[in-house]
């Protein structure tokens, strides 16, 4: 139940009456079930956690308070999971549009480690992607647990950032599985 996928299909069945095994199912009804599933959209209700559904689909597209005060800070290099692009616009606004890096082949044109504050704007690496991407977007348990492979330049550049930067962890409980995977490995490397 910890996990969004698993919680999310156990409140639509049990909002939409699919409870049965799926070989409980006709191949009509398992059509059925696919097509309300395709057009099932979210509403608001008021709630924090629409708040946050509604920040992730991109439909907030103004900075806040905390992202400007963040902008203003003198650091060359934000690195994020989030997916929207609040922070790239709070950048543009305060200090020139950033350098978005949300693939691998983004680091082709940006020195990682040490070098990357020559580069003269800010820097925003975005471990999970971004929205303006959507196939960049690190969502489903099978992207979080092939990460490191399918992603390996942006793994050594944060590999890199984390022995040669300092960092501010704001709005992250540093419970995500793949950043621990890469923290660890880097404090090993460093002995």
């Amino acid at each position: 139940d910890q996990y969004l996928p698993k919680r999310f299909v156990r409140l639509w069945c049990y909002r939409y009456g699919a409870s049965r095994p799926i070989n409980g199912y006709s191949n009509h009804q398992l059509d059925s079930i696919a097509h309300d599933l395709h057009e099932w959209r979210l509403s608001a209700v008021g709630t924090e956690g629409f708040n946050k559904v509604e920040v992730t689909l991109g439909r907030v597209q103004n900075p806040g308070r905390m992202h400007e005060v963040l902008a203003d800070l003198p650091v060359s290099v934000v690195v994020t999971t989030n997916y929207d692009q609040l922070m790239e616009r709070a950048l543009a606004q305060r200090r020139g549009a950033p350098v978005v890096i949300a693939r691998d082949s983004d680091l082709d044109d940006v020195f990682c480690g040490p070098s990357i504050e020559r580069h003269g704007r800010p820097v925003v690496v975005k471990l999970h992607g971004c929205l303006s991407d959507p196939d960049t977007i690190v969502l489903a348990r099978d992207d979080y647990v092939g990460y490191a492979e399918q992603h390996q330049r942006m793994v050594d550049c944060l590999h890199q950032l984390l022995a040669t930067q300092s960092f501010l962890f704001v709005g992250f409980s540093l419970t995500d599985p793949n950043f621990r995977e890469i923290h660890r490995s880097t404090r090993i490397g460093q002995g």
